[in-house]
Formats: structure tokens, sequence, C-alpha cells
């Protein structure tokens, strides 16, 4: 739809041919910026993989063919159930170009959406933004540029801090899109509006016979094309910018975006892997429109609703009555009062140290099962004349239970400085007073009853019966990206091709000391910007990684500087030559199912506890500030390794020194709230993924986040038999007895001090 005059063929090893319009290659491609992503690499993987050899280049290419296929998917299935979800939204609504015009801008931003790497791409970006800010104050530069170029005042104005979870990466790219292409969209758009285009393949609306839609170069283009690449999404309630919010889950959502589908794509293909097959048809053919109404103040409905989100606001309060399904997050000095006979699954605080108060009567609370009730932390026995009833003290409590139900009112307040979460599953009638928020909420109201009253400071509902509302700064209709039922089964299929990459290639030992270890901790060393009047001794003493230098620097120039660098410390010489000649340290396991098996007697939280200790107990670590990123690594601290010898005295000697390395993996599930699934023909036709039960094991589980790291180490070559068996032989009774001496090590290091006890909680 919208089709472009004349496209030039690109051949990709993974899509085929890629089709991309001569005004894209002249004007975008074949500028120095975006050609310099031929030379940056895409995952490192290579050095387990040796023909994963993808690049940044081919990725974008990628990116667009899978965007211009899902943007018109998207047009298709819009215009053909215009009925359901057409919101005054016309092709002609100031502008005779809409959806043609936003085609333009999202192919283009899939296009720019990488032009910010750093070499090796991840494994540098937190350096170069580093670099970067020390002389510019990156997000209040693009805050300030999408501003003034949309005109933003007031709630709609766009603040640094809402541009600070990007991708460093991102950011650097958004700063490029501004200095360097802002004049090159510009005259992309009057090139393709000098070939008339569009010329819609199938005419939308009957003013299209009359007047058929010429795009033109506007003032908030550009910013569109950052809210993209940044996935910061519009505040404002403007139909034409909530359909645009849309377009930014296309490029740069939270699951199932255009940016995701191709690298899972392609780096399967080019590492040789047998991964999980993804119909890549049959999702972007689902792709469609969900609608739902965004409410602030007074809310009510005596309707089945889905509740996408909702707060609280501290002065709030908010009636639910029915049978519901979800989770609340209650805030400090939040009061709650769940009536009698309602049924609660998990009541439980965020911490072990944090407490929740009873208001009022004691409640009787009647067991379904053999689970325990505990109160503050210990078990609590039912009373003798009542053993199915638990009677619960008045005063300070915590309590984690299994579904109960409430024989007399429940009242109770979150304590200062804490906080709490309830789950219901069934029949629930409640009051929150103060601050309170919900993710994926379902309610089926009573009959005569209303399922949902009272005042909220955000309150998003998925609903069909929107075109009659008009907005407001109380309500407004937003849209979202959903995907038709068919495509259930393939959503199931990404999530595990994702997984599976993560887990078995990005998270291989190799790659991980590669790409989070040696390349950044060496590449902080050798491109560290010049002393004062230091004289130059080649042409890359010039380098120096941030912005300012960006088109400067690629794989190739960094590798060469690298080559020529000799530094006074000796251990970064041994990792320049390690890196030059793949001679890497040992891994004392090999993969991630090792590391499971060998640390099977610790819990999910010890493993956690680990983790953090060797990241506080490593000389100069590579920590990374931006938590999203994972990366990080360094040389055990010396006094540690001591211990370690000390506990295995004499069968240690020959290890020289340890390095721990954050996996950088976590398991990639999902949150429900953010992939509609849209079933025809029923009254509450979208759903959310989270609310299917096949697909409960794949919910985002915090308590299971990333624990994964590497450990690795070398020998001393002087302790070494000259024999290669009997040496072979030596490394490995060094492995094992290392293997042993750390799960010692560590369950001494967790081992709670003599009088306490230390709940896993």
């Amino acid at each position: 739809m919208f089709d472009f005059v004349k496209p030039k063929m690109f051949l990709d090893a993974v899509h085929g041919y890629i089709y991309i319009p001569r005004e894209f290659v002249k004007n975008i491609i074949d500028t120095k910026l975006f050609q310099r992503l031929r030379n940056i690499d895409q995952t490192g993987a290579h050095i387990a993989f040796p023909n994963a050899r993808q690049d940044r280049f081919s990725h974008s290419l990628g990116v667009f063919h899978l965007g211009q296929k899902a943007v018109d998917y998207l047009l298709y299935n819009f215009s053909k159930e215009s009925n359901v979800v057409h919101w005054n939204i016309r092709s002609d609504n100031k502008r005779d170009n809409f959806w043609a015009k936003n085609k333009v801008l999202f192919l283009i931003a899939c296009l720019l959406h990488d032009i910010g790497h750093a070499p090796f791409s991840h494994s540098l970006e937190w350096l170069m933004f580093k670099n970067t800010t020390a002389s510019i104050n990156v997000e209040k530069k693009i805050a300030e540029y999408i501003n003034q170029s949309e005109k933003n005042s007031g709630y709609f104005e766009v603040e640094a801090k809402e541009i600070q979870g990007a991708s460093p990466h991102e950011k650097i790219g958004a700063c490029l899109i501004i200095d360097e292409f802002e004049n090159i969209i510009t005259k992309t758009l009057e090139d393709l509006r000098d070939s008339k285009f569009p010329t819609p393949s199938r005419i939308i609306y009957a003013e299209h016979y009359k007047k058929p839609p010429l795009i033109c170069a506007e003032e908030d283009d550009v910013a569109f094309i950052l809210r993209m690449v940044l996935r910061l999404k519009y505040k404002n309630p403007d139909p034409e910018k909530q359909i645009r919010n849309c377009f930014i889950d296309l490029l740069n959502g939270n699951q199932f975006d255009v940016d995701k589908l191709d690298y899972i794509m392609r780096d399967t293909k080019v590492s040789g892997i047998s991964n999980i097959s993804i119909d890549i048809e049959r999702l972007l053919s689902s792709i469609t429109i969900v609608t739902t109404t965004r409410y602030k103040d007074e809310y009510e409905t005596d309707k089945k609703v889905f509740i996408e989100t909702f707060k609280n606001g501290k002065n709030d309060k908010i009636d639910i009555e029915g049978t519901v399904f979800g989770k609340i997050q209650l805030e400090e000095n939040a009061k709650i009062n769940i009536i009698a006979k309602s049924k609660i699954h998990l009541l439980r605080t965020s911490t072990d140290s944090s407490k929740i108060k009873l208001l009022h009567d004691t409640p009787k609370i009647e067991k379904q099962n053999n689970e325990q009730v505990l109160v503050n932390f210990e078990p609590l026995v039912p009373p003798e004349d009542n053993p199915k009833a638990v009677l619960l003290p008045g005063g300070d409590f915590a309590l984690s239970l299994p579904s109960v139900v409430c024989e007399t009112d429940f009242k109770f307040k979150v304590c200062e400085s804490s906080s709490a979460s309830i789950e219901i599953r069934g029949y629930c009638n409640m009051t929150i007073e103060g601050g309170a928020k919900s993710e994926s909420l379902r309610i089926d109201p009573t009959e005569g009853k209303k399922a949902v009253k009272g005042k909220v400071s955000n309150l998003t509902v998925i609903d069909d019966d929107l075109s009659k509302i008009v907005p407001s700064e109380s309500r407004h209709n937003a849209f979202s990206i959903g995907f038709k039922k068919q495509a259930i089964s393939v959503i199931a299929n990404v999530l595990d091709a994702r997984d599976y990459l993560f887990r078995w290639i990005y998270a291989h030992h190799k790659v991980v000391y590669y790409t989070q270890f040696l390349i950044p901790i060496i590449s902080a060393s050798t491109l560290a910007p010049r002393k004062p009047n230091e004289d130059d001794k080649t042409p890359f003493d010039r380098l120096f990684l941030n912005y300012s230098s960006i088109s400067e620097l690629d794989d190739y120039s960094l590798i060469t500087k690298i080559r020529f660098t000799k530094c006074n410390d000796d251990k970064i010489n041994q990792l320049i030559d390690q890196l030059l000649r793949r001679n890497y340290r040992i891994s004392l396991y090999k993969s991630l199912a090792e590391y499971d098996h060998l640390f099977s007697d610790f819990s999910v939280k010890d493993k956690r506890a680990i983790h953090n200790w060797l990241g506080d107990h490593t000389d100069e670590p590579n920590k990374i500030e931006d938590k999203q990123l994972m990366t990080i690594g360094g040389f055990v601290e010396q006094n540690m390794l001591n211990e370690i010898k000390k506990i295995a005295q004499e069968e240690l000697d020959i290890i020289e020194d340890l390095v721990w390395v954050d996996s950088g993996y976590w398991k990639k599930e999902m949150n429900p709230r953010d992939v509609y699934i849209v079933f025809p023909g029923e009254r509450h036709e979208h759903t959310l993924l989270g609310d299917i039960e096949l697909f409960k094991d794949k919910l985002l589980k915090d308590e299971e986040r990333a624990h994964y790291f590497y450990i690795y180490y070398s020998i001393r070559k002087d302790m070494l038999p000259k024999n290669p068996k009997e040496a072979s032989d030596v490394i490995k009774n060094a492995s094992d007895a290392l293997k042993d001496t750390l799960i010692r090590y560590f369950k001494q290091k967790l081992e709670p001090p003599v009088g306490k006890t230390v709940s896993n909680g």
C-alpha cells in the first residue's frame, strides 16, 4: 500500500531481495555515516561461530524490509476494520498524506535506528555515551529539539529524564539524526514528492479519487523519527499522535517489533544454529490496531473491563467489585478495606523487613488448603476450637498465604517506607484509598453493581465501543499494536527463539569473554583522551571514542589502533595479546547449564548474592551504570583469590588470577501488558497475552532475574609439566579443585552470623 516507484534491489542472505526507494538509497544509505555500519559488528558471536559476521548495515536493511511488510499489513488491516477502530482519523485530517507520510517516516526510522552504534556495538556503547556526556547533555539536547519542533508546552513537554531509559546507542543516534540527517530527511521527502509519491495501490478514502495524497516536509517530521528510535511515546491525546504511537511500537516496542524480529532471524541464520522456525508472514499479516481508552479523574462502569493499567494518587479512592484476576501494587500509607467473603490469592510485602498494619477488628480467615499462614514470617497455628479458621492478632504483621476467604471485613494499612502487593483470583469487593497501581487487571462485574468506581490518576481500559469518544483532558482514545489470534503460535515461537539465542549464542563463554570483558577493558585503556601537549605518534592516537569522532570509528580502525598500542599496564598488554591471538583465559564452566549444575545447591537469591559479591570484589571492574546492559566484569581482587587459595592449601597454587564476567543473560520473558491479542466476534475481542493460560509460564518474574556469570582463570605456565598429556591432567585437576573450593568459599560467605537466622523469603 502506497508503493514506491522503481525501488532499488538489495540481495540479502536472510530475506532475499529487499526493495528500497532510490530516494532513500541516494540520500541516506549512500552517506559516510550509514556506510560506516558495514564495519560495525552486530554481536561478536563470530568468536565462537565463525560465519556469524553480520553487521549493522545488513541488519538495518533487514529492519527496513520487515518494517515495510509490517506497515503495509497494518494499513491494509486498518482499512478493512476501519468501522471498528477508525476514530476521527482521516487521510485528509489537517493534511492529505497522513498514512503515506507516516509510512515514509517509519521506514526512515527503520534505516536509522542503529546509526549511533559504537564500534563492536553493545560492547562499547556505554563507553561512548560516558565520554560523550562529559561535554554534551545528550538527553537535554534531544528533549529541547523535540519540544521546539513540536511546539510542546506544559504536560505535553518532553523532559530529559523521559529519555534516560533509552539505550546509549539510541541517544547517540538521535543526536546524529538531529545534527547530520535533518536536512537529508527533508531532501528525501522532497524527492519523493517530485516522484509523485504516493501512488496508492488501493484507494482507502473517496477523496483520493479527486486529490491523490502527496507528502511534504513538516517541522515535526524529524521529531517523530527521534521518538521511534528512542521509544518515546506521545502524551498528546490527539488521534494522529496516538496513532503514531503504534508506529513507535512497531519499530521499538517491548516485544515483537521489527528490530527484534530481524536480529532473531539474522543471528540465527548466520550462526548456523538450528533454532525454532518463525513464520514471519503469518505474524506480520496479523498486525492490527487495538483501541483503548485512557481516563483521568472520575471513572465508573458496570461492564466487563480489561484494565491495562491504573494508578491511584495519594488522595484518590477507588472501589472494585466483581470477579477479579490480577495483581495490585500498594504504596506506603495506602489503606485497604476488603469486604467479607472476598477471595485473596496472595498478599505480601516487598521485602522481609516491610510491614503492613491491621486496622480495627481482627479478621478471621478460612484456609482453603494445607498451606501455612505466616505472621511476622513465623507459622501461625489455627485455634483448637475451629481448625478451619485462623485468627490474626492485631499489630504489625506480614502475611503471605494461598487463596483465602475473609469471613469479616479485612482492613489494613501499608506502613511508611514500605510497599505491598495483593493478588486476586476470584470474587472481591474492596476499596483502596491512597497510592496504588496495577497492570493487567480483568474484572467481571457483579450483577447490578459497578465493576469500578472512583477517582484515579490514570486508567487505561481495553474496550471496543470508542467511536463516539471525543478527546479531552480527562479522557481520550489510545491506540496500540495488536495481533490477531492466528499469530499466537508464532508469538510463542518468537519468544522461544529469542531466548535460545540469548542462552546459547550471546551467552557462550567465549562470546561473553570477548564482548563483555576483553573489548570493553582494552578499549577503555586504548581509546582514552590524549594528554595535553602530547604528540601524536600515529594517526590512530587522535581517535577518542565519543560523539565528535564517531564518523572516524569502526571495528577496523579500533582493532588497528589496538595493534599499535603498547600500554604501561602489563595486564592490558596481556589482554591485547589474548584478543589478537584468541588465546583466552580458561572458563571454569562452558555453558549456563554447567553453571546451574555447579551452583545447584544455591537458591536464586543466593546466586544473586554471589553475583553481587563478585561484582563488589573486582579490581577496577568494568562496571556499567546503565542497568539495561548487564555488561560487568573485572579481575577478582587478589585478597579474595588468596582467601580461596588458603582454603584449598596447595591445590590452587597453579592458579594465577581469576576473572569474573556477568553473562549478560536473563530469561527473555514478557510483560503481559505489552502484547494484545484480538479474538474477533467476541464481546470483548481484545485481551492481553498474559491472560491466556498457555503463556502463564512466560510472564515476567522479577525474582528470577539475572544471576548468571562466568569465572575464568589463567595457569602459571612455569608450573606446568612439559608433557602435553600431563599438563592437560594438571589443568583439569586444578579446575576441579577450583570448583570445589569456590562452592565451599561461597557457602561460608552466605552463612549467617552465629545467633541469627536468615529467611530466603
